[in-house]
């Protein structure tokens, strides 16, 4: 017996065996010990392999598409689920507002029931209405210790969020404009109570600069934002265009110019730039309106320094004469 130990296969070219009824065969010879030995195969046989890579192939193609489409299946249902609004859970309890204040330093502020709040107003009534600003209406209110308040509606749609109420001490003076610019009232603020104005807006302003946690710039002191209480003692008020500045900084600048022309410092005007400086630059214009009587925040510089030398001429003279 022959022992075949290297065999090599040498594939030749196709050949048609007309007694196998026609089929076509291929030779492979082997190279058995030195020995070629001629096989012939039935194409039959042939084509079973191939079928059987064809069939392997179109498995594994299936199964990398059935595997990329469950990927895109599940990358799909992730991005769905990130866009789906999260389920805002709202504690209707008496006590849920105060839940907003829990991580903030609250100290020193004083709270007061919503209850309270409306049995002061008259449940906001119109006629305790003392007018419209531009965050919502500011009404009139009396709590029961007989203290008269202020009561600011914050609405929905001010851009300051949900609504909320903002309480301050009325004023019953109300505004330093009306004692200023009226005819009839404006007799009444004698120099040494036009000094203590100014004083006390000065010692106001200086404390938004220097000594708040946060730096405060006002950004529309005027003579209709400072209001006086019964003693004549002048508050700064309407903050609604301030902006606080944190660590060491003391400028910004921005792209929307708000406030009251005339009181603007230029470069804030011109720039949009603003700072401590802009507040000090509208507290000049607002301290030459009280010393000389009458308004000159729509005048130039230049006039409204000239205006001012001419009403101090004569230093005997009354304000507003």
């Amino acid at each position: 017996m022959t022992h075949i130990s290297d065999i090599k296969l040498i594939r030749t070219d196709t050949t048609l065996d007309l007694s196998q009824k026609a089929e076509k065969v291929d030779t492979v010879q082997c190279l058995a010990n030195g020995e070629v030995i001629s096989i012939r195969l039935a194409s039959s046989e042939l084509a079973g392999s191939s079928r059987t890579k064809i069939i392997v192939g179109i498995s594994v193609s299936l199964a990398i598409f059935v595997i990329l489409a469950v990927a895109a299946y599940m990358f799909w249902r992730y991005r769905a689920k990130q866009n789906e609004p999260t389920p805002v859970v709202i504690d209707t309890s008496e006590d849920a507002w105060k839940n907003d204040f829990a991580p903030r330093d609250i100290s020193g502020v004083n709270f007061v029931e919503m209850q309270t709040i409306r049995t002061a107003t008259d449940d906001f009534s119109s006629s305790n209405k003392l007018g419209q600003g531009g965050f919502g209406p500011v009404y009139k209110g009396k709590l029961p210790d007989g203290k008269e308040i202020a009561v600011k509606r914050l609405s929905s749609s001010s851009g300051q969020g949900e609504e909320k109420l903002l309480i301050y001490e009325f004023m019953v003076n109300k505004s330093l404009d009306i004692f200023l610019f009226d005819p009839s009232l404006k007799f009444e603020l004698d120099w040494p109570t036009r000094f203590d104005i100014i004083q006390g807006t000065a010692r106001g302003l200086l404390y938004l600069h220097r000594d708040s946690r946060l730096r405060v710039i006002h950004r529309d002191l005027k003579v209709s934002n400072i209001l006086l209480d019964e003693n004549m003692i002048p508050k700064i008020s309407d903050f609604g265009l301030a902006r606080m500045f944190e660590g060491t900084q003391n400028q910004d600048n921005t792209r929307r110019i708000v406030g009251t022309l005339g009181y603007m410092s230029p470069e804030y005007a011109w720039t949009g730039l603003f700072s401590e400086k802009s507040d000090i630059y509208s507290f000049g214009v607002l301290m030459l309106e009280i010393s000389a009587g009458r308004g000159f925040h729509g005048s130039s510089l230049a006039m409204r320094t000239k205006a001012f030398l001419h009403m101090h001429g004569n230093l005997g003279a009354r304000p507003g004469e």
